[in-house]
């Protein structure tokens, strides 16, 4: 049996067929605009774990890419950040959680994670990685309190908890303006 990856178009509503069963990554596939971001935000990433000054016998080490949808557009700087946090304290078990709202494709963010796809993953590189895998969205606490050494987000920030108001003359919130654009400032 085949899967394809392409989306099919019924009226108004667009569905990916096969999804999960594709072997994952379509979300990433479709959004390069969303890794070139993430990209070009890694040195900003590496600077926030120099800031951190670990130390070298640090035992563990956690952080969380919030927002992660299928995981495959922050690989690259999920691995640099890990490859940072190893020259500061070689030693530490190293978490990545990876948290999402519940309605997440999750079968294709942990294919991905754990190379299972066409992605290339950084498990195989790096020692002593454990991918921990969150429903809970960047609104609710996902780890323990005091556990978390950096969180992450990137394009992500359209989700909000709640719609402060209708936005008159456009769809997204970077073309409100007066009113509007406070209420979403805010």
């Amino acid at each position: 049996m085949t899967h394809s990856n392409q989306i099919q178009l019924s009226g108004s509503n667009a569905q990916a067929d096969d999804i999960t069963m594709s072997g994952g990554g379509l979300y990433s596939l479709a959004t390069k605009g969303a890794k070139d971001v993430i990209d070009h935000g890694t040195p900003l990433v590496i600077d926030a774990i120099d800031a951190l000054k670990l130390n070298p016998n640090l035992r563990e080490f956690r952080m969380s890419d919030m927002g992660c949808a299928d995981g495959g557009t922050s690989l690259s700087m999920i691995e640099a950040a890990l490859n940072q946090v190893r020259k500061h304290a070689n030693e530490a078990s190293i978490s990545v959680v990876y948290s999402d709202q519940p309605r997440n494709d999750f079968n294709a963010l942990v294919s991905i994670v754990h190379d299972l796809t066409d992605f290339d993953s950084y498990l195989k590189r790096i020692d002593e990685v454990y991918p921990l895998f969150s429903g809970s969205s960047f609104y609710l606490q996902a780890v323990p309190n005091n556990t978390l050494h950096l969180g992450f987000s990137a394009t992500a920030m359209h989700w909000l908890s709640s719609k402060p108001m209708n936005i008159s003359d456009h769809v997204h919130m970077v073309g409100a303006s007066g009113e509007e654009l406070r209420a979403f400032s805010s």
